[in-house]
């Protein structure tokens, strides 16, 4: 309620003004009538308010939830961030239409604006065009951009790999060494996967078992280990961001793009997220993967996801319960569904404290986590923000 008066009194204090324009763009707030240049553009009402909104403050960037305070603010149930983002298409294809591409800016993971190419007016009668460094979609520059970082720290990764894999081959009674590739190697499984590369990811899980303690070490064992090694270096130095990304993202329709819910795993097994992100993606759902809580926190700085899976098993829990704190007082808050080995009373009773939308108790099947996240997406769910969802099915 106190958002709504707050928003009414924005309203009110707002002067109305005889012209509002941005480069060829008019609009006339007392015909209610907006123009590109001599071309009327025919906008609904919702449409029309979304542009006003945009061309009374030009320098600012609209997130969604400040959108549905202004446009949406009398209503008794505000929709979803996804009703915002089928406005902003219906809005940019009839400007695209009649006007000019791209008129209206992505920011992504702050929300929308005017773009700045446009604010200064050309000749109406042509179609402005953006030069190709401008037209080409900012997420996937910033998606490349991710890549090419974590292929970096891989590459780190393997070269420590290589280095202890000599020490064994000249000694192979070296614990310390052992220990550090069997570690190496349990932590590019999960990197070599966020890279999509997961024949790299399949090779080093066999490392990973190769150097078992129980395992006896034979010097042409160390020897296969050695070529293996280089041949996840090969797959690494090879592989090309598209080659990798071009299953998540729809390079050349951002606007499919924005309609996708984002999901955020934070996991480290692996064949659980296989099975989980190749559902998910069936269902229209954009998965990303982290495999701890550092990287986890980067990527929703990175790119605000709709809801997180969290397995508390990937950090102490007292972590864990510390990310949940953080999702919960953003504003508005991230919905986090929690996995975890143990199913102890107190630790659900920790996690619900925290806003956690669900608890469930693994191993589990992908069905009921997909239908979880549905659930918990739904305009309703988002105000019964205290109901959570228990399953102890296994």
């Amino acid at each position: 309620l106190e958002a709504r008066i707050r928003a009414l009194l924005r309203r009110q204090a707002t002067t109305v003004s005889p012209l509002l324009h941005w480069g060829n763009l008019q609009l006339y707030p007392s015909e209610c009538e907006v123009k590109y240049g001599s071309v009327s553009l025919n906008l609904t009402a919702k449409e029309y308010a979304l542009l006003e909104l945009f061309m009374r403050n030009t320098r600012k960037i609209h997130s969604q939830s400040s959108i549905l305070d202004q446009l949406w603010s009398l209503d008794d149930e505000p929709p979803s961030g996804d009703t915002v983002r089928a406005l902003i298409k219906r809005l940019r294809t009839k400007i695209k239409a009649d006007a000019a591409d791209d008129l209206i800016e992505t920011v992504y993971g702050l929300g929308y604006r005017l773009n700045p190419v446009f604010q200064k007016a050309t000749d109406s009668s042509q179609k402005v065009q953006l030069p190709v460094r401008v037209r080409q979609p900012q997420h996937q520059l910033q998606v490349a951009n991710i890549w090419e970082e974590t292929k970096s720290k891989v590459l780190e990764q393997i070269a420590t790999l290589e280095q202890v894999t000599q020490i064994l081959l000249e000694d192979h009674t070296q614990d310390s060494a052992r220990n550090k590739a069997k570690l190496e190697s349990h932590r590019l499984i999960s990197s070599l996967g966020i890279l999509g590369l997961l024949s790299g990811s399949e090779i080093a899980r066999k490392l990973e078992m190769l150097l078992q303690p129980q395992v006896s070490l034979e010097f042409h064992q160390l020897q296969f280990l050695s070529e293996q090694v280089q041949k996840i270096r090969s797959l690494v130095e090879q592989a090309a961001p598209a080659e990798t990304v071009a299953r998540k993202i729809a390079a050349n329709n951002l606007a499919q793009i924005e309609s996708q819910t984002r999901l955020l795993i934070v996991d480290e097994e692996r064949e659980f997220i296989d099975r989980l992100v190749q559902a998910a993606t069936t269902q229209g759902i954009q998965a990303a993967i982290a495999p701890n809580l550092q990287l986890a926190r980067e990527a929703i700085a990175r790119v605000r996801p709709d809801i997180v899976l969290l397995d508390m098993s990937v950090a102490k829990f007292s972590e864990g319960l510390s990310l949940l704190e953080e999702l919960a007082d953003l504003i508005p808050p991230i919905p986090v569904l929690v996995f975890a080995n143990e199913d102890g009373a107190g630790d659900r009773v920790a996690i619900a404290r925290r806003q956690g939308r669900g608890f469930f108790h693994k191993p589990i099947a992908i069905t009921p986590v997909l239908e979880a996240i549905t659930q918990t997406l739904k305009p309703a769910n988002k105000i019964e923000a205290k109901v959570m969802v228990l399953d102890d099915t296994g």
